[in-house]
């Protein structure tokens, strides 16, 4: 069995290290992004992958720079390196030591960067993917060995999230199996496209917008932060309606499904849940009680 060094920091990284784990793999370094300062307290918090590694046992590496234990990773002589969601750039030094293969959340060339599966679910992609590749020194760039394809239209940022994930460890171990069988594919970066790191402000909405791109974005900010109104009001478990109204208007209160319809631009949004700022998930009927809204009042 291959000795794997795994860079990676967030949850999805995260799920491919704990599959790769159980499915065998030898792995004999966890190397991940330093403990961050968190919430109003500012208390340490470690990244999710540093958290399954101390489960697991695996060794762990938090350098503020890769270069800064690139000496240490050559004594340890690793035959592959995986990354997911590290965080950092790979340098030239690192990737001397051993292959490098990036398991990037999109099928590329689409969507190069930080945010592939919030980009994914913004546009409705009827399908998003995962793409294993060959590190080279410009973003998500390297040739493609191999890719796994998924049906995006049930899922939000939470499940796509973990459904991509779990064919990462599996991705790994085929192309471990095949790999001198296996060519890998140039990009055609003609088709590439970047998409950014998220912002809170990114899923600042109103109701001056298509319900569906509500709708959308309610999906691809699901938890990471929620999308939300000028006075801070997070809307959870939002729908596309096909009816017509005022835009923030409270067109009705529909008790079977426990949610509330707004008026959009086009068409209008049920919403089930929502969390005033500095207080918990509460159902969207109870907030309008609770501020003593009624139908034909605007929500704003």
């Amino acid at each position: 069995m291959p000795k794997i060094v795994f860079m990676g920091t967030p949850k999805y990284a995260a799920i491919i290290l704990s599959d790769l784990s159980d499915f065998g793999a030898n792995i004999i370094l966890a190397v991940t992004q330093e403990d961050k300062p968190f919430g109003r307290k500012q208390i340490l918090k470690s990244s999710e992958v540093k958290a399954e590694a101390l489960k697991r046992n695996i060794p762990i590496a938090q350098p503020h720079k890769l270069d800064d234990i690139a000496i240490d990773l050559e004594s340890l002589k690793p035959d592959l390196i995986i990354v997911a969601a590290y965080g950092q750039m790979i340098s030239d030094r690192v990737l001397s030591i051993a292959p490098c293969w990036n398991l990037h959340a999109s099928l590329l060339p689409k969507y190069r960067g930080a945010s592939p599966i919030q980009a994914a679910l913004l546009n409705a992609d009827r399908f998003s993917g995962l793409t294993l590749m060959k590190v080279r020194k410009t973003l998500d760039s390297g040739e493609t060995i191999a890719f796994s394809l998924i049906d995006t239209s049930r899922h939000d940022l939470q499940t796509l999230t973990i459904a991509l994930a779990k064919t990462g460890a599996k991705l790994v171990l085929s192309a471990l199996k095949t790999i001198d069988n296996v060519l890998p594919i140039a990009q055609n970066h003609c088709e590439s496209s970047l998409v950014k790191k998220i912002k809170r402000e990114d899923a600042l909405i109103d109701f001056n917008r298509s319900a569906k791109e509500i709708e959308n974005a309610a999906r691809a900010y699901r938890d990471r932060p929620n999308i939300y109104l000028r006075n801070d009001l997070q809307l959870i478990e939002v729908k596309a309606l096909d009816l017509k109204g005022a835009i923030g208007e409270i067109l009705a209160v529909d008790k079977n499904s426990k949610s509330v319809i707004i008026g959009c631009k086009i068409g209008a949004t049920s919403i089930a849940k929502v969390c005033p700022s500095g207080k918990g998930v509460m159902s969207a009927i109870d907030y309008l009680n609770g501020k003593r809204l009624k139908v034909g009042d605007l929500l704003s």
